[in-house]
């Protein structure tokens, strides 16, 4: 006769092992594609346009369909994601204040860095003119909400469940998060930062419209402040 216990940890590590076949999937179909667009756009920097934008904006909404119905299907809800019945006015207060704590850090980070010389102040750049500026605020959106649900939501979720570790999985997600942008080195740090407060926020209340906006609220800062 087969032992009980021998069973329910025959089903926990199948589970376990079902678990990182779908982060592994997820990662190379989603992470990976984004960390190489990074590299490439190091090299030779692209210039953002509308129709680059339009572009994005259809791979996202894609790439966003793909995690929910991946996280659905596994679990039955969203919740995993933080998706769920919540008070707007709450999450607007609460976004409110993350985004002021992100801005903070960036700030105090990015004064440290500059006594050490590792960054110089930003080049003006021409802002964006016409509709490509109207239509911009929904392309922020749209990034924000698919890197909160892809690294906020579902990296750290399943990380979380892998390794046991809730602290580790959030430093491994915010490296994920921070991996994939194209800036340099002492911007990344800064990024790698932001993903830990923005992580740490998110583990506290398991709420994924208050980072979304937190979030949303920072990049509109740095496009039109």
């Amino acid at each position: 006769m087969q032992d009980p216990g021998a069973r329910r940890w025959d089903s926990a590590d199948l589970a376990r092992s079902r678990l990182g076949v779908e982060l592994a999937v997820v990662l190379a179909v989603i992470w990976a594609p984004l960390f190489a667009a990074g590299i490439c756009d190091r090299i030779h920097p692209l210039d953002w346009t509308l129709e680059t934008e339009l572009y994005t904006l259809v791979l996202l909404i894609g790439e966003t369909c793909l995690l929910l119905y991946i996280v659905w299907n596994r679990n039955g809800t969203l919740r995993p994601l933080g998706i769920r019945k919540t008070r707007w006015w709450a999450e607007v207060l609460w976004g409110v204040g993350i985004f002021l704590a992100l801005r903070a850090a960036g700030w105090y980070l990015w004064a440290l860095f500059k006594i050490f010389g590792w960054v110089e102040d930003a080049e003006e750049t021409g802002r964006p003119e016409g509709l490509y500026a109207a239509l911009l605020p929904l392309f922020l959106l749209a990034g924000a909400v698919f890197e909160e649900l892809l690294v906020r939501g579902y990296l750290w979720d399943r990380l979380s469940r892998l390794t046991g570790r809730r602290t580790l999985a959030l430093f491994l997600s915010s490296a994920l998060f921070a991996a994939y942008h194209p800036y340099s080195l002492a911007e990344c740090a800064i990024i790698f930062v932001d993903g830990l407060l923005l992580g740490t926020f998110f583990w506290m209340s398991r709420s994924l419209p208050r980072v979304v906006l937190g979030h949303w609220a920072l990049n509109l800062w740095l496009y039109f402040a």
